[in-house]
């Protein structure tokens, strides 16, 4: 009984630790955290009198996510290429300070919606039959819509706010990624900056 034992722990310990042959084909969803603003979209809001007499800005709430799906094809065991699409969503709230006032006003938010489409590309640094250590890229273009609203129009603080559409450079680097699962089902989460955000956690499935 203990040698049937010893010999399947060696089989499970052997079948697990073995390399993986990776699947041609990879459809990835995922969902991100730790979006940053990537510019400062407040200085289109305030007029220049509106912070004369000692108004000075903070930021009083951040929130921000991602939602993004991607393709890969793998080239090799270890390189795989594709494509990522996705949303990027962030909010902003602006609160005013004057030294001649007791009380703080929140004057604007800020939304900013962000859709992108990135060529990517992984590299699988360890890659076993159910564990994988890698890392990703990916650079595209971006189309931001950004929204500022005065919260306060009835006060004597002068705000143009509206609404912009622009494009940017849509980007990711996430230099430590995990996956743990079966031959065809797996999740992962990876540590990054971006677009994408610093943090990420998602299902892939492989075909």
């Amino acid at each position: 009984m203990t040698v049937a034992a010893f010999f399947c722990a060696q089989t499970a310990h052997a079948q697990f630790f073995k390399a993986r042959k990776a699947p041609k084909n990879e459809l990835c969803l995922d969902f991100g955290l730790g979006i940053f603003p990537h510019d400062n979209h407040f200085d289109s809001c305030p007029t220049k009198s509106s912070i004369n007499n000692g108004w000075s800005y903070s930021n009083k709430d951040l929130a921000g996510q991602s939602y993004n799906l991607t393709y890969l094809y793998n080239l090799t065991n270890r390189l795989g290429i594709g494509v990522q699409a996705g949303l990027e969503q962030f909010y902003e709230e602006r609160t005013l300070h004057n030294e001649y006032y007791f009380n703080d006003a929140v004057a604007e938010d800020s939304e900013r919606n962000l859709y992108y489409v990135m060529p990517t590309a992984r590299f699988y640094i360890v890659s076993l039959n159910h564990f994988a250590i890698y890392a990703r890229v990916a650079g595209g273009v971006g189309f931001s819509r950004i929204r500022e609203k005065d919260l306060n129009p009835h006060d004597d603080l002068d705000f143009n706010c509206g609404k912009k559409n622009d494009m940017c450079f849509a980007y990711q680097i996430s230099p430590f990624c995990l996956e743990a699962g079966g031959e065809h089902i797996r999740v992962f989460s990876e540590l990054g900056f971006g677009h994408q955000g610093f943090y990420t956690i998602g299902i892939k499935f492989a075909y």
